[in-house]
């Protein structure tokens, strides 16, 4: 599954943590009970090992900030944009 798959809605998107469960409460981002996550968090459910390694280079590089900034600092139609934009 591809982050911009993954974050299909606003509600399946979170700041400041990076992953949320459906009280709101921070939790695994792998976890069963995780239902929002941020992009950091969106990268780790979706890719593992060297994958998320690189992506998280690739978009670091993008924006220019670190992943997590990017995403708290963003709306999330830019976050879904973005994702879309570098097919992750």
């Amino acid at each position: 599954m591809k982050i911009h798959e993954l974050l299909n809605g606003a509600s399946q998107w979170t700041q400041g943590t990076c992953a949320r469960d459906a009280n709101g409460d921070s939790c695994s981002v792998v976890g069963k009970a995780a239902v929002c996550w941020c992009l950091l968090g969106a990268i780790c459910k979706c890719y593992s090992g060297q994958q998320q390694m690189a992506i998280i280079r690739k978009v670091t590089s993008e924006v220019g900030v670190p992943v997590g900034t990017y995403n708290d600092q963003h709306t999330y139609e830019e976050v879904l944009a973005l994702a879309k934009e570098l097919d992750i």
